[in-house]
């Protein structure tokens, strides 16, 4: 039976609100097709996807679509969701010879996660935050900026490539040790920050930087029923995409 349930934290003066939830009670949503919504008004629980635009980008057609990877069952749960705009990395869970598992990969294409014979179950594009690689805590924030520009071309991601800057953020990761999705959404913080947040202080050992300033909602609940909301101000932002825990999974305190 799959799980989810709600937990919040302050760190170093971040207020974290997270979802951590077994890798079967997550999937990659969309809300219909080239439309826009928030969680609040959908009624439903998450947290936003990856990185988006509304349609104003003559290169599109006036088409809104996300700039990365975002997927379910094999097939993109949104247009654009088969490409992402650089090679990044992106996190997908998958099944082979009847195990599933979850990584993270430095890919450009949805085919790249769906050859050969594993079963994609949902995949989604970011930034990736490298928690394998060694980056010194208290020095180690211009290097971690400089070799994540260099792979992932950054230029584009609102203050990523600023030390220091800090906007409200999402994020996605997985923990081994117990086989969870973390989604976490947060106040004002810099993606360095953030970086520590999913390795040090909740063990993740991959994670990813999903679309952030404005675009950060989260929407949870409690075992009792509780709605527990949190966004960038009120509930409000519409975004293309987002990671789901899906209907039927069942919520618990502990």
């Amino acid at each position: 039976m799959a799980t989810a349930r709600y937990n919040t934290f302050v760190t170093n003066g971040i207020t974290c609100h997270v979802i951590v939830a077994d890798y079967d009670a997550v999937s990659v949503e969309s809300f219909g097709s080239g439309s826009t919504g928030n969680l609040h008004d959908q009624n439903r629980f998450g947290i936003n996807g990856t990185f988006y635009n509304m349609g104003n980008d003559p290169a599109t057609g006036g088409t809104p679509m996300v700039w990365q990877i975002a997927a379910r069952n094999g097939v993109k749960a949104v247009t654009g969701g088969d490409t992402n705009c650089y090679p990044r990395q992106t996190m997908y869970c998958y099944t082979y010879n009847g195990s599933t598992y979850v990584a993270v990969s430095h890919v450009s294409t949805l085919s790249q996660l769906t050859a050969g014979s594993n079963t994609l179950n949902w995949a989604i594009g970011g930034v990736g935050y490298y928690l394998d690689k060694y980056y010194d805590p208290n020095t180690g924030e211009q290097a971690f900026i400089n070799e994540v520009s260099a792979l992932e071309t950054t230029s584009e991601v609102n203050g990523f490539n600023t030390p220091g800057f800090s906007v409200y953020h999402t994020a996605i990761g997985y923990r081994t040790s117990d086989k969870k999705v973390i989604m976490l959404a947060c106040n004002n913080s810099s993606a360095w920050q953030v970086r520590k947040i999913m390795k040090d202080y909740i063990g993740c050992t991959d994670a990813i930087y999903l679309d952030s300033y404005p675009s950060v909602q989260l929407r949870a609940r409690t075992a009792s029923g509780t709605v527990k909301e949190f966004a960038q101000a009120s509930i409000t932002n519409n975004v293309l995409n987002y990671v789901t825990v899906k209907t039927g999974v069942t919520w618990t305190d502990v």
